[in-house]
């Protein structure tokens, strides 16, 4: 594609595959609209119709450019083919006419929530069929959707205006000529009611503009069509023909049509029409980057700025990169739409034609400027705001690493993370990965891939409704339950018995130590305000010297100390106390748990894998690594890993099983993993308990949050 023009005059089809625009592109000379009236309508290649390259279903509305007694030139979805004329019917013919009585809404789908784009009153339009409140409607090859009640069925007369010649196909007596074909403003041409310079103005169609000529006089005056509205103007201010076409350059000519050029004298005059004699317009200076529409006998129709004029061709020098003034060639360079509010301008201008782009959508950038990126999507082009843009490269996330504990930072600032941000890829990060991207419409695959990093960072990310909730005392909730395991990462609350869901006392006292904390009224109710405070990055800690909220609760939600064992229940201690490869899994297993009965009070540590210290998935991983079993680090990972039988219900686990919980409430069910020992027991690293200890399953928390177990050996 060269030329700036060429590329904003492309961008009406970019719009029409984004948003259903009323009215289309232009018609062309002898083009008209076609519905398919066959179950299935072949299309050819080539007017032999020797190799057929598709079908179109029934009712489907192409363009026919071109016929002959049998077969049809068409157009359809950006494509061009061949087809039966008997397999269609004009659509002036198949459908009845109508006009919309008030400006109302087209839409892409018969639903009020699909994209849509406001069409004024008295544009006139087809309609195709109708089915209850819903007309599927057609203009100019496109089709879409109204409410029936803001359409007028008419009678075949609107199809040329009482003001205008009414035979289509021989000039009358009158001198009259009904063709419709594409012209465009020479110079700026005014528009009458009638054809008559005494007549009403409607308005001036700008040098340049282009519109559709549906009549002629041998008088000289134009019935014209732009923008959906009619009115009558000089013939002498048309030319026939798209400033965009692609026209052979004049032999003599320095530059071609629809390009980029630099002017390359040091002052250069720039006229009204292409003669010296003509009103001079200014002047142009050396180096003035300017765009050539076309060249002839030696002129060159210009523009610069919405302006335009004539100007020796021999003064400007073409720029074959095609790119549009004052932008940076860009060689198509992939970005990312990173706002939600993102729209594409048919111009640098935001009061110019737009149409919405999808957050996360992936875009090629032509060219761009400090303010202005110009796009391409399907060989389409279009502007959007750069700063809405981001082309920074990441490396997808998937693992811990320094990347993570960045990226944590800015999912807690956001509202999507409730622990305190660290290296390790587990439950919560993942967790908080698929929050963030179901909130932009992204597939929640807990990957940061690209694209999540890029919006993420990109200074438009949108903001977790969580931060905007209400939440007190007697709610029960997701909401409640990340509330309070946010509180648990900052020491509010200490058992994971605590994170129930229910918004009860001891969350009251939690919320209200925190509020203490923060220089926040203690009211116990978790406000917008103590929210956003509660997942800033600069959320404070609990006080040093300050009791935890559950500390010594002893709620129905809460667990009790009794809860941790510090000692293995009689007969469930292992007396296994050496190692050997040569061992039965049994054996084996009984050395797994003597070596972690024997680690019964050493200090829970987030991330610590022993000897001294550990968190759970620490113990357990310790624990089988000095029997050659590898397991993956999270209690996620060892729960979802499927290269372990899974165990379904409590009644089916054996001794040496890992058993995994649900202490979260989040997307997974496995936030939590010990050892079972028989009986019910199992042994753990509790960040409850603060230590290594033993626990019952068959009752209590830990039976209303089990999820399943994992068979190692």
């Amino acid at each position: 594609m060269n030329g700036y023009k060429r590329a904003i005059k492309r961008l009406a089809s970019l719009l029409a595959v984004l948003l259903l625009l009323p009215g289309g592109l232009p018609a062309m000379a002898e083009t008209f609209s076609a519905i398919v009236t066959a179950n299935s309508m072949a299309v050819y290649g080539e007017a032999s119709m020797t190799s057929q390259v598709g079908t179109l279903d029934k009712n489907t509305v192409v363009r026919v450019t071109g016929y002959s007694t049998t077969i049809a030139k068409i157009s359809y979805e950006g494509k061009t083919g061949y087809a039966r004329i008997s397999d269609m019917k004009a659509v002036d013919s198949a459908a009845r006419k109508a006009v919309v009585t008030a400006a109302a809404p087209v839409y892409k789908a018969p639903q009020t929530d699909s994209q849509s784009l406001k069409v004024p009153a008295g544009t006139k339009l087809y309609i195709l069929a109708q089915s209850g409140d819903w007309s599927m409607v057609e203009k100019n090859g496109y089709v879409g959707y109204m409410k029936t009640a803001a359409l007028t069925e008419a009678d075949g007369s609107w199809a040329v205006p009482s003001a205008a010649p009414t035979d289509a196909a021989t000039t009358n007596a009158s001198g009259i000529t009904v063709r419709e074909y594409v012209a465009v403003a020479m110079e700026d041409a005014k528009i009458y009611k009638s054809a008559s310079t005494k007549a009403k103005s409607l308005g001036t169609a700008k040098a340049g503009t282009e519109l559709t000529v549906q009549a002629t006089s041998s008088d000289g005056w134009a019935y014209v069509e732009l923008n959906g509205k009619h009115g009558f103007c000089k013939l002498s201010s048309l030319k026939e023909g798209v400033i965009s076409a692609t026209l052979a350059p004049e032999a003599t000519a320095a530059v071609v049509q629809g390009t980029s050029a630099t002017v390359s004298v040091k002052k250069l005059a720039v006229y009204k029409a292409a003669s010296t004699k003509s009103k001079k317009l200014g002047n142009l200076k050396k180096g003035q980057i300017v765009n050539v529409i076309e060249t002839k006998d030696g002129w060159a129709y210009i523009e610069l700025n919405g302006n335009y004029g004539y100007c020796a061709a021999k003064g400007v020098t073409t720029d074959d990169s095609g790119v549009p003034s004052g932008f940076k060639q860009a060689d198509n360079l992939p970005a990312t739409v990173i706002s939600d509010q993102a729209r594409v301008y048919a111009s640098t201008s935001i009061d110019s034609e737009s149409a919405v782009l999808k957050l996360g959508a992936e875009v090629q950038v032509y060219a761009y400027n400090e303010t202005w990126a110009c796009i391409v999507q399907n060989g389409r082009y279009g502007f959007v705001p750069v700063k809405l843009l981001s082309k920074t490269a990441y490396a997808p996330i998937d693992g811990d690493g320094t990347a993570l504990q960045t990226l944590l930072k800015a999912l807690l600032a956001g509202g999507y993370y409730d622990a305190v941000p660290s290296t390790s890829y587990n439950a919560a990060a993942i967790a908080a990965i698929k929050r963030f991207q179901s909130a932009c419409g992204l597939e929640q695959s807990g990957v940061a891939d690209q694209t999540t990093q890029r919006i993420l960072y990109g200074g438009y990310a949108p903001i977790s409704g969580m931060l905007y909730k209400a939440l007190s005392s007697g709610d029960k909730s997701d909401n409640v339950s990340r509330l309070q395991a946010r509180l648990y990462a900052l020491g509010y609350l200490t058992k994971t018995t605590s994170l129930d869901g229910e918004y009860g006392n001891t969350t009251v006292s939690a919320v209200k130590l925190f509020q203490s904390a923060s220089g926040l009224t203690a009211t116990g109710g978790a406000d917008t305000a103590t929210l956003k405070a509660l997942y800033s990055p600069e959320a404070k800690s609990l006080p040093s010297g300050t009791k935890a909220a559950d500390a010594t609760s002893s709620s129905s939600s809460s667990s009790s100390s009794s809860s941790y064992l510090d000692s293995i229940p009689s007969g469930l201690a292992s007396t296994t106390g050496t190692y050997s490869e040569s061992m039965s899994h049994a054996e084996k297993l009984e050395y797994v748990i003597y070596l972690a009965q024997n680690k019964l009070g050493c200090p829970y540590v987030y991330g610590a894998t022993g000897p001294d210290k550990f968190d759970c998935s620490g113990l357990t991983t310790w624990a089988f690594k000095a029997v050659g079993v590898s397991l993956k680090r999270s209690a996620y990972a060892q729960g979802y890993d499927e290269a372990y039988a899974k165990v379904e219900g409590a009644e089916n686990l054996k001794r040496g099983d890992i058993v995994f919980f649900n202490t979260i409430s989040d997307s997974d069910l496995s936030d939590h993993a010990g050892i079972y020992l028989g009986n019910g027991y199992f042994i753990h690293a509790s960040s409850g308990g603060h230590r290594v200890v033993v626990s019952n399953l068959t009752t209590g928390f830990y039976n209303r949050v089990f999820s399943w177990g994992r068979r190692i050996l």
